[in-house]
């Protein structure tokens, strides 16, 4: 799941608040992931980013191979900050 969004991230520097909701299933999960600074929550644009350049780095690590070749996302963002991947 982190890293299915981190792979939309990286495309397209952010994902909105809707497909972040859709992707992330449930409210708990969404804030999980907001409360383990991976994900952040742009409140003017109800965008959501990386939470700061270093976890983007990590993530283009992790996941940029995959989204570059075009393969699904099957990265371990979320694992790699703690947060599973499920």
């Amino acid at each position: 799941m982190a890293s299915e969004i981190a792979a939309e991230i990286l495309k397209n520097q952010y994902i909105s608040e809707q497909d972040f909701a859709r992707i992330t299933h449930t409210t708990e999960k969404k804030h999980e992931l907001l409360t383990q600074n991976i994900f952040v929550m742009l409140p003017q644009s109800m965008r959501v980013a990386f939470h700061s350049k270093p976890v983007e780095r990590v993530a283009r690590q992790l996941v940029g191979p995959v989204v570059a070749s075009g393969r699904g996302c099957g990265g371990s963002l979320g694992a790699a900050a703690g947060a599973g991947d499920q």
